[in-house]
């Protein structure tokens, strides 16, 4: 209770990102889940006429509800206006996902959760609309950065990563409140062949590097002693069609590797139960909650040191050293060692406390108290 005793008014937070099945979104439910009950009524949650949005808000909160459908609407008409309407009760505005509303008044103090900049790194667009998209985000940044308060990041890296996108946004500027494994359901059964499973996600992004996992299993399952081992895909249908594709004259594929489609927390959740590693090597994260979310299970992860992955994985991380094949390859043959795998499972688990979402609460309900 304390951290809020010198909060005379509200602190408003931006509720429209719970309107999507996003990372973003389940940072923002998290934090929310995370504040300690007697600390929810100095908050008012504004948030979409949408059944997911209103059903994330856990007890204990003031809810807003406003009929707004568009991102665009919301964030630069709607948002803004309800904010003005009721500035003699709200002192604080949180913003989770990255944006803030053009004109942001000055009436209040602005706290901006910035996941990361890779979205404003990107050079290549797939559409009209990916590019407009990408227009208005850098735009928005570089309006809302003259009038934000407080900067808070998920990682040290992100930090350095921000800091050297706009020069002038110092180190000091920025706050980084760490993200922290997700609190799965109970797992729900997902048919899969007998003998050792090997896990790796199926997106078409291209910094997920899901051809990379594919290729450097398929090396690995070449020379290895373990014939009955698959590699299990979850994901993007419109991409495994692809990937399909990719490697129709490929040896072992066809037999090696299985797609199940798209899953549930609970489906995934006993996909990392049953996984020997899980393969993640991906060349840019702002965090990486898969890691965590692997080795929540005990489940080793190969992954790579760049950006946000090697502060995440620590210790825990079975590393690449470049992106190829032969260096996943290399990484899973290493599993093979019966004792080193155990230690990195019991690192795995290690690693994981050292993140919690009620420490991440903790240093959000401070930074509103300061």
């Amino acid at each position: 209770m304390a951290y809020m005793e010198s909060l005379k008014r509200l602190v408003a937070v931006d509720g429209f990102v719970l309107s999507k099945c996003n990372g973003m979104s389940y940072c923002l439910q998290s934090i929310l889940n995370a504040i300690p009950a007697e600390c929810r009524s100095r908050f008012v949650i504004i948030v979409p006429k949408c059944e997911a949005a209103i059903e994330s808000v856990p007890a204990g909160y003031e809810v807003k509800i406003l009929n707004c459908s568009s991102f665009l609407l919301w964030s630069n008409v709607v948002l803004p206006y309800f904010l003005l309407k009721n500035f003699s009760r709200v002192s604080k505005v949180f913003h989770p996902a990255n944006t803030m509303p053009f004109l942001s008044s000055s009436f209040f103090e602005n706290y901006l959760l910035l996941h990361d900049v890779m979205f404003l790194r990107e050079l290549s667009f797939s559409s009209l609309k990916h590019r407009l998209n990408h227009l208005y985000y850098k735009m928005n940044l570089f309006f809302s950065l003259k009038a934000v308060d407080k900067i808070i990041t998920v990682s040290n890296f992100s930090k350095s990563d921000i800091c050297s996108y706009f020069s002038n946004i110092h180190s000091d500027d920025i706050t980084v409140i760490d993200e922290s494994a997700k609190k799965f359901p109970r797992s729900e059964s997902v048919k899969l062949p007998v003998g050792r499973i090997y896990l790796s996600v199926c997106l078409s992004d291209p910094r997920k590097n899901s051809i990379l996992s594919v290729e450097g299993f398929l090396r690995y399952s070449e020379h290895s002693a373990n014939s009955d081992s698959t590699l299990v895909l979850f994901g993007d249908p419109k991409y495994w069609e692809a990937l399909k594709q990719r490697f129709t004259n490929v040896a072992g594929f066809s037999e090696r590797v299985l797609f199940v489609g798209r899953v549930s927390d609970g489906q995934l959740a006993f996909l990392y139960q049953n996984a020997h590693a899980f393969l993640f090597p991906s060349s840019y994260e702002g965090f990486g909650l898969p890691v965590l979310e692997a080795m929540s299970f005990g489940t080793p992860v190969v992954t790579s040191r760049v950006t946000s992955l090697g502060e995440v994985a620590g210790e825990a991380g079975v590393y690449i050293e470049e992106f190829s094949a032969e260096q996943i390859a290399g990484a899973l043959v290493l599993l093979d060692d019966a004792h080193k795998y155990a230690d990195f499972k019991q690192r795995s688990l290690a690693n994981v406390r050292r993140y919690s979402w009620d420490r991440s609460a903790e240093l959000l309900l401070k930074l509103f108290n300061s």
